[in-house]
C-alpha cells in the first residue's frame, strides 16, 4: 500500500479531513505504537515497512530527542494508549477508530511473524485492539 492509499484510508474515518490531519494521525499511532514496543522490535517494523511510510514511523520530536535505551519503555494500557493518541489529532475524530485504522493498515504491511511479534509486546487490552483490526 502506498502512502497515498494509507492516508486515503485513513481519511474515510469521519472528522478527518484533509491528508495533513491524516498523516498527523497516523503518526500518533505510530509514535505511540513505537514508544511501546521495544527498540528492537520496533526497527524490525520499520524494516518491513513500505519506504514512504518509514518517515512517519520516525518522525515526531520525542523519537528524535530520545536516546534508545528510553524508547519501549513506555508502558501504555488500551485507555493510555488511546489517551496519547487523542492529544495529537483533531478533538471531533474517534481516537479509538484512528488506532483500529492504523493497525489494520500496518498489519497489512508487515510478516504475521512480526505482527505476532508486536502484539506480543501488547498489553492484554491493547492486544484484543491490535488483533481486532
Amino acid at each position: 500500500m502506498t502512502k497515498k492509499e494509507l492516508l486515503a484510508r485513513v481519511m474515510q474515518i469521519p472528522g478527518v479531513k484533509n491528508e495533513d490531519d491524516a498523516a498527523n494521525l497516523v503518526t500518533a499511532v505510530f509514535q505511540a505504537l513505537r514508544d511501546r514496543i521495544t527498540t528492537e522490535e520496533a526497527d524490525d517494523v520499520w524494516a518491513q515497512l513500505p519506504s514512504a511510510w518509514k518517515a512517519m514511523w520516525e518522525s515526531g520530536t520525542w523519537w528524535e530527542k530520545v536516546s534508545a535505551r528510553v524508547r519501549g519503555m513506555n508502558k501504555l494500557n488500551r485507555e493510555e494508549f488511546i489517551a496519547r493518541v487523542r492529544m495529537h489529532i483533531p478533538s471531533d475524530v474517534s481516537a479509538e477508530q484512528a488506532v483500529r485504522t492504523v493497525f489494520h493498515a500496518l498489519k497489512e504491511q508487515i510478516s504475521p511473524g512480526e505482527a505476532t511479534d508486536v502484539s506480543s509486546q501488547l498489553p492484554e487490552d491493547l492486544r484484543t485492539l491490535w488483533k481486532a483490526a
